[in-house]
């Protein structure tokens, strides 16, 4: 389609440098975004949105937000940070959650998009360091599992060997991370396999307390509320404008609960 976004339109090399539930299981602690349906709708999206979940562990950067200073966000992963399936890259969805926040915070937010379409797990770890020393982001948002898991030769066991090594590295760096999990496809080959990589990303967040955006929920829950069918591409898979405005707003409205402390 004329309005999608190229392979090289938001390659690094292109860049400037630039939720409440607690899981009742002992010794274990999982923050799970958008889990339960509540009656309000996303902001500019009419989209339905979950009730507020528990405050996760995004210390750095509700304190950044707090007090003032800026917050600089790196968002990384594969088509769908990237934003395949947008008419624009301005319409994926790192470019509308930073639109989003900049209306609460004026002047003080800035999203990196470093999503690259395709890309397995371990590639994507392979760069992180990089892209973490050219955004001296303050917030990591790591979307993946998709790829991984329409990929046959990619075994459970090596994905989650990334997945930790990948939330290792960004531990040894002190900055926040906010995973993000596959989006619903029923059209994959392996349903079983596909929801095992959906449940390895839970299973990361939930052993080590981090933050997760269960976009895979999400679109559950939206599909029940009748308005999934309005929020992919005719592929199935990527979300187009609606769909990533939808994961935008969410995300920022339960960044926005957080700093006010509701």
């Amino acid at each position: 389609m004329g309005g999608r976004l190229s392979d090289d339109a938001l390659h690094p090399a292109a860049r400037e440098k630039r939720p409440r539930l607690r899981h009742p299981v002992p010794g274990r602690f999982a923050v799970v975004f958008l889990l339960f349906a509540s009656l309000t709708a996303a902001r500019a999206n009419d989209c339905p949105s979950p009730a507020a979940p528990e405050p996760g562990p995004l210390a750095r950067t509700l304190e950044r937000l707090r007090s003032g200073a800026p917050l600089r966000i790196l968002a990384i992963g594969s088509s769908s940070t990237r934003g395949v399936g947008a008419s624009s890259p301005g319409m994926a969805y790192p470019a509308r959650l930073e639109a989003a926040l900049e209306k609460a915070y004026p002047g003080r937010v800035t999203v990196i998009n470093a999503g690259i379409g395709g890309e397995l797990a371990a590639a994507t770890v392979d760069r992180l360091g990089h892209e973490m020393e050219l955004a001296e982001p303050d917030l990591v948002l790591w979307q993946v599992g998709t790829n991984d898991a329409l990929t046959p030769a990619v075994s459970e066991e090596d994905f989650g060997l990334a997945l930790e090594a990948g939330a290792d590295l960004v531990a040894r760096r002190a900055r926040d991370l906010l995973l993000i999990d596959p989006q619903v496809f029923k059209s994959a080959a392996n349903p079983g396999r596909y929801e095992r990589f959906v449940a390895l990303v839970g299973d990361l967040a939930h052993r080590r307390r981090l933050a997760l955006f269960s976009r895979n929920k999400a679109m559950k829950f939206w599909e029940k509320a009748g308005a999934a069918d309005d929020l992919v591409t005719r592929d199935g898979l990527h979300m187009n404008d609606k769909g990533y405005g939808c994961v935008a707003e969410t995300l920022a409205l339960e960044i926005e609960r957080q700093v006010a402390g509701r």
